[in-house]
């Protein structure tokens, strides 16, 4: 049985974000797949403190929900993680930067890069109103490194423009059938 993450980054609750979430799973329970939502807006963390604490231990001195995500995600019984964000002011929302920074734990480079296997999937949405969409790409292939940091190495992204107004997933048949052939892919 496949075990997928599935990381929501919106603030707002209910909204598009939380939609296609709640579809990806519904999706990759019905291949067969163990689902984990982790809601970045309900969990309790902080950034990361540059203490370098972790390139001795390998471990984070902070014991928090970033940490346990972040041990989750590189254990090997992860085999996806499925990545959904809004995109405001040509980024992602603060909090999922400051999770995303927190993958420095991984970071060792007196130790060598951890690898990254093929069979680790890793797919992202990102949702946008008005930034051009070669913006967005690159804020996709931004996430790849701290991801890939916890042994992710093969991606796909999904990009849904003019998703703004709070329930334009709900009704987009296009990208609804979109976010289910991407959980398709991670329940391969």
């Amino acid at each position: 049985m496949k075990r997928i993450y599935i990381i929501t980054a919106s603030p707002r609750k209910g909204a598009n974000s939380d939609s296609m979430a709640e579809l990806a799973a519904e999706q990759l329970r019905n291949k067969g797949a163990e689902v984990e939502i982790f809601n970045v807006r309900e969990k309790k963390f902080d950034g990361c403190h540059g203490c370098d604490a972790c390139k001795k231990t390998d471990v984070c001195v902070q014991k928090d929900d970033a940490a346990a995500i972040i041990n989750k995600l590189k254990s090997c019984n992860c085999d996806g993680l499925l990545l959904i964000s809004p995109v405001y002011f040509m980024q992602v929302p603060g909090p999922l930067k400051l999770l995303l920074d927190r993958f420095y734990v991984l970071f060792n480079p007196a130790k060598g890069t951890p690898a990254q296997s093929e069979q680790k999937k890793y797919a992202a949405v990102f949702t946008f109103g008005g930034a051009p969409e070669s913006v967005v790409q690159g804020i996709g292939e931004w996430t790849l490194f701290p991801v890939g940091l916890a042994g992710f190495g093969s991606h796909k992204f999904l990009l849904c423009g003019d998703e703004n107004p709070r329930d334009s997933f709900k009704n987009s048949a296009a990208n609804q059938r979109k976010v289910k052939e991407l959980a398709d892919w991670l329940s391969e």
